[in-house]
Formats: structure tokens, C-alpha cells, sequence
């Protein structure tokens, strides 16, 4: 089978659930990970048109191989995870081949929209 540049190296996964934790935990059993947890509140960004006041994320990260897995977890305040939890159920949200540093400015402008704090 002849390989896809475009499926060759995804920067990472996305993942929206309802429990990152659990999530985390049963991918572990398998092997992945171990799991970072990150608790994230999204500042200045907006969604359908009107500022995300409030919205906070919870996030555990891991790597497999040079692709990073998300499990993001909706826990505060209205956004896209959430509304997309609401619409669709768990599943993936991105999967984007590069990162968003590696995107022009134009293309991601909500680089510095989230403030991010690694759990101890």
C-alpha cells in the first residue's frame, strides 16, 4: 500500500469525551501514554460570533511515535468542545497534519487564546 503524505504524520489528535480521565486510564491499559493532565481556560476567543466567557477545558496528552493525542474534556462555560459533545457524541475533532505554530498567522489566529497549566 502506497503511504499518503497527507496520513504519514498527523501532529496530533484530537479527542472530545465526556470523562478525560477515564479515557486517559483505558488507553494506558493498552499501552499509550503515560497521560499529562493540563486544565486549560480559553481567553480571548470567540465562537459563533461571541466571546467564550468562562470556558475551561480539562486535557491529557500523550505521544505515540511524533503524533500527540488530546483527550479534551468540556468541563465550564459554552465553546466548540462542548457544543460539538452536544451534537455528535465522543469522537475525534481535528486531526491536523500540521501544528498550529506551523500555520500562518491568518490561518490560526487563536494561538494565544488559551492559558494552559500542567497538573501536578
Amino acid at each position: 500500500m502506497e503511504k499518503s503524505p497527507l496520513t504519514e504524520n498527523f501532529h496530533h489528535v484530537g479527542l472530545i469525551v465526556r470523562d478525560a480521565d477515564r479515557v486517559a486510564e483505558y488507553y494506558e491499559s493498552l499501552g499509550i501514554g503515560p497521560f499529562e493532565p493540563f486544565a486549560v481556560d480559553v481567553i480571548e476567543r470567540k465562537f459563533r460570533g461571541k466571546p467564550l466567557l468562562g470556558a475551561q477545558l480539562k486535557i491529557r496528552m500523550a505521544h505515540v511515535g511524533s503524533t500527540r493525542i488530546e483527550i479534551i474534556q468540556p468541563v465550564a462555560g459554552k465553546g466548540p468542545w462542548g457544543d460539538f459533545l452536544d451534537r455528535h457524541g465522543e469522537g475525534i475533532l481535528e486531526l491536523p497534519p500540521i501544528s498550529s505554530e506551523d500555520m500562518p498567522d491568518s490561518a490560526c489566529g487563536h494561538r494565544q487564546s488559551f492559558m494552559i497549566q500542567k497538573i501536578a
